[in-house]
C-alpha cells in the first residue's frame, strides 16, 4: 500500500503575498511529492481590493479553503475583531485537515492567529522573509514574533540569516534562498507597451509614475490629505506625466486612501494590477513612488528609480535605486526630481539586485520538503548570542 502523501498548507491573505508565493506554489504542484492546501482569505475575498482570489484560480490553483475573516466597517477595532474570527476559522481547519507543515510569508498582522494556532497544535511552521527590518510599522514586531514561533526559516540574504541567529535561532533551521518574488521575472510573459497602455487606457506617448501608498501602523504620517497634496504637486511640476495608482492594503486607514484615489479624475486608479501587468508596467514606468516593499525589493531588477516615502520601510535593506524621503510634500517633490536625474540613475544602472538573482524556488522547496521529517523540528532550542 502506498504511503499517503504529506500535506503542505500555504496561507495568503493579500495580493502581494500571493504574487510572491506563486513560484513556490507552482513548484509544489509540479513536483507532486506532497499534497497542497492553499488557504486564501482576507483581502483576497474583497471586491474593494480587487477580489484577487480570482487571480489565484486563473493561475490554475485550487482554493478549497477560504477564510472570510475581515470586517470592513470603519470602527477602530476592525483588525482585532478580524483576527479573533480568523483564529477560530484557522483552528477549525488545522484540527480537521492536520497539515504536516504550514508555510507563511512576511509580516502581516493576520499571521499572528494563524501561526499561534499552528504552534499550539504542533504543526511545524516554515516562515519566508524572516530577519528583515521595517521599524516604521507593527509589521516589524509581527515578523519577529512569527520567526520565534517558526521552525524553518527561508530568508533572502545572509544578513537576514545573521539577524535570526542573533535572535537565538539555530543555524540548521535557516536557509538563504534569495527573494522568491524575483524568480518569475525572467520567465514572465510580460505585455508590450502598446498592449499594456491600451488595456489600462494610458497614452503610450506619455510617461507614467507608478504610485502605491500604504498607511504606517505606528505614528502614521501617510494620510489621504498628504497623498492628495503630492498628486496635486506632481500635476503642476510634471503636467504631461500620467499617474497610475494601485490600492493601499487593508491596514487601518487604507480604505480612506483608496476612496480618495478612486474619486480623483486626474489619475488612473487600479485596485490591483495583477503580477503580469504590474511587472510589465515596471518596464515602462519612469518612477515608482510610495512606501511599498516592492520598491525596495523588486524594482531594482527593472532598473528604474524609487522614491520611498516615510517610515514604513525604515531600516529595511534597500537597493541603490531607492531614494528615501520624509513624508513631507516638498521633500517628496525634491526626491522625485533627484530620482529622475541622470546622476542618480548612474548610481544603480547595471547593478545586480541585492535580494538575489531569481533562483529561490527550488532552494525553498527542497529545504521545506527535506526537513519535514526532521526529528528535532518541533523541539526548538534557543542559542543565546
Amino acid at each position: 500500500m502506498n504511503k499517503p502523501k504529506k500535506k503542505i498548507a500555504v496561507f495568503t491573505s493579500i495580493r502581494s503575498e500571493y504574487g510572491t508565493l506563486k513560484p513556490l506554489l507552482s513548484k509544489i504542484l509540479q513536483e507532486n511529492e506532497t499534497d497542497m492546501d492553499i488557504l486564501a482569505g482576507g483581502a483576497h475575498l474583497l471586491t474593494d481590493y480587487g477580489m484577487t482570489i480570482n487571480e489565484i484560480i486563473a493561475d490554475g490553483f485550487t482554493v478549497k479553503h477560504k477564510f472570510p475573516f475581515l470586517f470592513t466597517d470603519k470602527t477602530h477595532d476592525v483588525e482585532t475583531r478580524s483576527v479573533a474570527v480568523l483564529a477560530q476559522q484557522i483552528s477549525d481547519y488545522f484540527l480537521r485537515e492536520k497539515p504536516d507543515v504550514l508555510v507563511v510569508i512576511g509580516d502581516r498582522f493576520e499571521l499572528l492567529p494563524v501561526v499561534n494556532a499552528a504552534l499550539i497544535l504542533n504543526i511545524p511552521i516554515a516562515h519566508i522573509s524572516g530577519g528583515e527590518v521595517t521599524e516604521g510599522a507593527i509589521d516589524n514586531q509581527v515578523r519577529h514574533a512569527v520567526s520565534k514561533m517558526a521552525h524553518l526559516h527561508l530568508v533572502a540574504t545572509s544578513y537576514f540569516k545573521e539577524n535570526l541567529m542573533r535572535m537565538g535561532e539555530e543555524e540548521w533551521r535557516i536557509k538563504v534562498c534569495g527573494e522568491l518574488c524575483l524568480d518569475e521575472i525572467p520567465h514572465m510573459p510580460l505585455l508590450s507597451k502598446q498592449d499594456l497602455f491600451s488595456t489600462l487606457g494610458l497614452d503610450i506617448a506619455k510617461e507614467v509614475f507608478l504610485v502605491t501608498f500604504h498607511t504606517e501602523t505606528i505614528q502614521n504620517t501617510i494620510s489621504p490629505a498628504l497623498i492628495a497634496s503630492v498628486l496635486d504637486k506632481i500635476k503642476v511640476a510634471y503636467p504631461d506625466v500620467q499617474v497610475l495608482a494601485t490600492a493601499a492594503n487593508f491596514d487601518a486607514g487604507g480604505q480612506e486612501i483608496n476612496t480618495m484615489l478612486a474619486a480623483r479624475k486626474d489619475i488612473w486608479f487600479v485596485p490591483s494590477l495583477g503580477k503580469i501587468k504590474y511587472f510589465s508596467m515596471l518596464r515602462f514606468a519612469s518612477l515608482v513612488l510610495g512606501n511599498s516593499s516592492s520598491g525596495l525589493v523588486e524594482v531594482q531588477s527593472f532598473q528604474i528609480p524609487v522614491v520611498n516615502v516615510g517610515k514604513r520601510q525604515q531600516n529595511r535593506l534597500a537597493n541603490p535605486n531607492v531614494l528615501h524621503v520624509a513624508a513631507d510634500v516638498e521633500q517628496i517633490i525634491i526626491g522625485i526630481n533627484e530620482a529622475l536625474s541622470l546622476e542618480f540613475r548612474q548610481q544603480f544602472e547595471g547593478i545586480e539586485n541585492v535580494y538575489g538573482q531569481g533562483n529561490s524556488t527550488s532552494l525553498m522547496y527542497n529545504f521545506i520538503v527535506s526537513n519535514m521529517d526532521h526529528e528535532q523540528l518541533l523541539l526548538k532550542r534557543t542559542v543565546f548570542q
